[in-house]
């Protein structure tokens, strides 16, 4: 892709729909003043990608909450995980028996003929060790001390997508005003009111409470944890959004 020699327009993520960044935009082009008044002197020289960056965190934030509004508890997670491992098991247990009659019907309904002859001879089949590869990370997943206990009702996830917008208006934040990322009120706003910025072209919500989320990505910028990278995976890409939370539990 060529690279343009003056203005760059940051990649929008894949799977950002057009209709919804336009709904974001049209919110947004009324506020750009303020939020290029928050974002300060480095985000005027820069206004063009500093606004589509706004625009960018809250269609995430649209995403995330409709991800989150969606996704199971901890308890119930785990739930699926042991239905998974005793299927798992089952079927195992039923390909190791020898059966030649269902192996037999099997390969007549498209299982592989090498893979049919290999389950009859009980060596070799890439099946069963699949079978075997996953009720053991069902194992290792059930192991996991996060889906039990006094948090099971909870969601599976490491924070909620308040926080998640405020952990990414703290990483927009700081790169126009590096060091600047507190609690602090200014003339131009500062970053609380950054926040509630952007959340208001996310929801079109005002006066929303935000203090939790705020104090979260600020520990999370004193804890140097979530904001160096530059992005999180692509929202779109829930099989990977859900390892990233998972793996912070």
């Amino acid at each position: 892709m060529p690279k343009a020699t003056t203005y760059r327009r940051p990649l929008r993520p894949d799977l950002l729909s057009d209709d919804l960044l336009s709904e974001l935009g049209r919110r947004a082009r009324p506020r750009q003043s303020e939020i290029i008044a928050c974002l300060g002197q480095k985000a005027r020289s820069d206004s063009g990608n500093a606004f589509v960056a706004v625009v960018v965190a809250a269609a995430k934030y649209r995403q995330f909450a409709a991800l989150y509004e969606n996704a199971p508890t901890r308890s119930f997670l785990r739930s699926r995980l042991t239905a998974l491992r005793k299927a798992v098991g089952t079927a195992r247990k039923i390909l190791g028996s020898g059966d030649g009659s269902l192996l037999a019907a099997l390969s007549l309904s498209g299982l592989p003929e090498e893979e049919a002859r290999r389950l009859d001879f009980g060596f070799g089949s890439k099946l069963e060790a699949m079978l075997s590869l996953v009720e053991s990370a069902a194992d290792e997943a059930l192991a996991l001390p996060w889906l039990s206990g006094p948090a099971s009702s909870q969601k599976a996830w490491a924070e909620g997508p308040k926080t998640a917008l405020a952990i990414h208006c703290a990483r927009i934040f700081e790169r126009y005003r590096p060091g600047k990322v507190t609690r602090t009120e200014s003339k131009s706003g500062g970053f609380p009111a950054f926040v509630r910025l952007v959340y208001e072209v996310a929801t079109g919500e005002i006066g929303a409470t935000l203090d939790r989320p705020i104090r979260d990505a600020i520990a999370a910028i004193r804890d140097d944890r979530d904001v160096k990278p530059p992005e999180n995976p692509l929202i779109g890409d829930q099989l990977e959004e859900f390892r990233r939370h998972l793996r912070k539990l």
